[in-house]
């Protein structure tokens, strides 16, 4: 077999064929996981969202339900009486969930800070609901307890604005 140059010339024009269609191909694929990957990152942004919304509606409820039930037993303390339904302590999964996958809003710092005051709002309320069952005996328990209530009553409407603020913000 010769190598003329028409043979040379096939070969070299079928190399550099196959260099150019390994680069588009190559350039394809990425392209194609690239599009991929940010389609699957909207989707995750869409699920968060979608999740934290239905968390903030559940605790703009719990927090209206809390904000009523403090008013009354406020109220009902001057007559040395109270208000027996225990406080709701707010949900905090959805928050966890979207946390850990990484999906977070773009206001996520705003929503740390308000998660953080959740948390310290369900620990005052578990420490309420202690104080119920073990102080009764106090002669200034009713006094304690409205105090113990206004301050709760306080967090529960700072709380309550944030949530319907974040909640705006995801629609």
């Amino acid at each position: 077999m010769k190598l003329t140059p028409d043979f040379i010339a096939g070969i070299m024009a079928s190399l550099v064929g196959a260099v150019v269609g390994a680069v588009i191909g190559a350039l394809l694929v990425a392209g194609w996981d690239l599009w991929k990957d940010a389609r699957r990152r909207a989707e995750e942004k869409q699920k968060a969202a979608r999740l934290l919304r239905g968390e903030f509606v559940t605790n703009i409820v719990f927090l209206e339900r809390n904000k009523e039930h403090l008013l009354k037993d406020i109220e009902v303390a001057k007559e040395r009486k109270e208000v027996v339904v225990p406080l709701a302590s707010l949900s905090t999964r959805a928050w966890e969930a979207v946390q850990l996958a990484g999906a977070l809003p773009e206001f996520s710092e705003e929503l740390e800070q308000t998660y953080a005051a959740v948390s310290i709002l369900n620990q005052r309320i578990q420490a309420r609901e202690l104080y119920r069952a073990t102080s009764q005996a106090m002669s200034n328990y009713d006094q304690r307890r409205t105090l113990i209530n206004q301050d709760l009553l306080t967090a529960v409407e700072k709380l309550l604005e944030e949530f319907q603020k974040h909640r705006q913000a995801l629609h």
